[in-house]
């Protein structure tokens, strides 16, 4: 809900003041700050080795109401979440967008990266010598098949088994050789993961076992119900908790059943612990749920689902017990169910001067790309050094300046954009009878504004673009 509070804004950005609940519930008075900032390539030599510089863009973005997907419809993964939360315990650092080849000359496989470097202080100090807040390396194939392998090679290998006492691990699958790719979104349907869902219309549903289905419902009614008045029931689904839009992932009852001879593979892996036909065979089995296989780790630099693990066990659980206290939290909430990026891709909050390195992650022929020595692309770049805060004024004449941490960084490259959410909330119990939004730049009197000719502007909430 909106905030109640007067609120004025002596910036030039969108800010959206609404109430929540705390734990402890007490209510909460939050404000997100948007600052959205341009990408702009470097003429010459600059300073730490950088890049590309960021502006304050004339186009501010207001502050997103509601999430947005890739595709249409809620099929497709989630591109950027709400920006209405609540204050979170890490800072997103989240990328929208797409990975390119070296040169731009098509490969099979290469490699991209994402780099937060905290900035020294020391104004001589040289790239490389900067503290590492994050470092996500991934490694990107082109197009690429799980195919089952031939009847005499399955034979081999059953025999193989039985005379190694089951040690073998020959899978009766195998992975192709991934053609050429010059470029593939940074999507979560290009990784590991999958959603099978087996309605009663489906040719082979007949060869589902019942023990297979859903729970309570009859495989034979179901598909009579087809036959006699075309309702098409869900007779079974699996899904990988982890990644349910991805590739690769099919449990071995549906295989069988569907008569499958070859599955789309991830196109996106952790080069550490590449994605294997050995590792999909056993997650088929339902044996490597338990993230014991690293290989099956949804890899990727967006967006993180609410409903994937591990992010979803965050949120608790409701079971009788919760019931006669009416809590207004689930039993075992914890706030860093709020936090949305790939759980690698989390670090505490920002300062607003860190180093963001980008490789393989803009478009090469894009101005200002640094070429490295194998053919890869890297932009760098600084955050700046801007601080919004919250002016807190109390019917005392006591005031209190008020921290507004950066808790999310969205990049977005291939817009030529970048976005900063700062957030913070206080107690409205506590009673300040004025709340301004003010900027200044790191380091000047906090009292002194970034526009002081402009006039306070009341800021009502924008809606969603």
């Amino acid at each position: 809900m909106e905030s109640g509070l007067a609120f004025s804004n002596f910036t030039p950005l969108y800010c959206f003041p609404f109430d929540t609940t705390s734990l402890e519930g007490r209510i909460l008075a939050v404000v997100v700050v948007k600052i959205t900032l341009d990408l702009v390539a470097i003429e010459g030599p600059s300073a730490r080795g950088c890049t590309h510089y960021l502006r304050l863009s004339q186009d501010q973005q207001p502050v997103r109401l509601k999430d947005a997907h890739h595709g249409e419809g809620l099929e497709g993964s989630l591109r950027i979440e709400s920006e209405h939360a609540p204050a979170k315990p890490q800072c997103d650092v989240i990328f929208a967008g797409t990975a390119y080849a070296p040169d731009g000359v098509p490969h099979r496989r290469f490699p991209v990266r994402l780099r937060v470097l905290a900035a020294a202080k020391d104004a001589w100090t040289r790239p490389g010598q900067e503290e590492v807040l994050l470092d996500k390396c991934l490694q990107v194939t082109g197009e690429r098949w799980l195919k089952r392998r031939s009847p005499v090679a399955r034979t081999v290998h059953w025999m193989a088994r039985m005379s190694t006492l089951g040690l073998s691990r020959l899978s009766p699958w195998k992975l192709t050789r991934p053609s050429a790719v010059a470029s593939l979104p940074m999507r979560y349907e290009y990784a590991f993961g999958g959603h099978i869902k087996v309605h009663a219309s489906e040719p082979w549903a007949k060869r589902v076992a019942q023990r297979t289905c859903k729970e309570g419902v009859d495989k034979t009614k179901a598909l009579q119900d087809w036959e006699d008045v075309q309702k098409d029931g869900v007779l079974a689904e699996a899904w990988w908790d982890e990644n349910t839009v991805g590739r690769g992932y099919a449990p071995a009852w549906f295989l069988k059943a569907a008569r499958i001879k070859r599955l789309p593979a991830p196109q996106i892996e952790d080069p550490d612990h590449p994605f294997s036909a050995w590792a999909a065979w056993r997650a088929s089995l339902g044996r490597d749920r338990d993230e014991s296989e690293p290989a099956l780790r949804a890899q990727g630099l967006g967006t993180y689902t609410r409903n994937w693990e591990p992010r979803l066990r965050y949120a608790g659980y409701i079971d009788e017990t919760w019931v006669p206290r009416r809590d207004l939290f689930p039993i075992g909430y914890s706030p860093a169910f709020n936090n949305c990026a790939h759980p690698d891709l989390q670090c505490r909050h920002l300062a607003g001067d860190e180093i963001i390195e980008l490789t393989n992650l803009y478009p090469p022929e894009a101005p200002g790309v640094l070429r490295l020595e194998d053919g890869s692309g890297r932009i760098r770049f600084q955050l700046p050094e801007l601080y919004p805060f919250l002016f807190l004024g109390y019917e005392s004449g006591d005031y209190e300046e008020l921290p507004l941490p950066l808790d999310t960084l969205l990049l977005e490259p291939d817009e030529g954009r970048v976005t900063l959410l700062h957030r913070n909330d206080f107690a409205e119990e506590d009673g300040p009878e004025e709340v301004e939004l003010r900027l200044a730049m790191r380091g000047e009197h906090r009292g002194v504004t970034f526009l002081p000719d402009s006039e306070p502007e009341t800021m009502e909430a924008p809606h969603a673009p």
